[in-house]
């Protein structure tokens, strides 16, 4: 199945309501927006939606056994669909926002990497749709990270699956995918080191 992509340029410092109405739009539809975020840019879709959560994982073509990590609006927000403690906390609110994605452990009972990024858009999103957005980089696995559609184009020309909605906002800085960490016996794992150093 061929799934139209949309083209859509917006200024992150100030999204028009219409703008901003129609990403939301799309992630309560079962949609799949690529956009930017503060390192590159992602594939995004309302979190606990599985239908837009599989869509996702058929563009980057990557085995649906492996995690898909998550951006939010805020720690409030967090707090809505994670359990979080002391030590999770006050690294959240030391760092926050930040491209660094904490391992906590959702109310669904599953451990899942999320953030709350730099980019005030993407925060506005989260913050709009009323829920997480998956944050997964916007290539297909294997491949390198996309710093801007151009990037994003070459990797996907002539593909079937493709996101509704690419959210345009010119060339990123190249920043390496958010430092993972994960909290054990109140000490700090680093899964994987990105710009946030600890």
């Amino acid at each position: 199945m061929i799934f139209y992509m949309e083209l859509m340029r917006v200024n992150p410092a100030a999204p028009s309501p219409f703008a901003l109405n129609k990403i939301v739009k799309i992630l309560k539809n079962d949609g799949v927006i690529a956009y930017p975020t503060d390192t590159a840019y992602g594939l995004g879709a309302a979190y606990l939606n599985k239908k837009a959560t599989r869509r996702i994982f058929k563009i980057k073509k990557r085995s649906i056994q492996k995690h898909l990590g998550l951006i939010a609006a805020d720690l409030k927000q967090i707090k809505k669909f994670f359990f979080l403690n002391k030590t999770e906390i006050k690294l959240a609110k030391k760092y926050w926002p930040a491209p660094l994605s904490i391992i906590i452990k959702s109310k669904k009972g599953i451990d899942e990497a999320i953030r709350v990024p730099n980019l005030k858009l993407a925060r506005v999103i989260c913050s709009r749709l009323g829920k997480p957005i998956i944050a997964t980089s916007a290539n297909k696995t294997g491949k390198n990270e996309c710093y801007s559609f151009s990037d994003f184009k070459k990797q996907f020309v002539n593909t079937k699956n493709l996101p509704n909605l690419f959210i345009d906002i010119g060339k990123l800085k190249k920043i390496k995918p958010s430092t993972v960490v994960k909290i054990l016996n109140n000490k700090i794992k680093i899964i994987r080191q990105g710009p946030v150093k600890l």
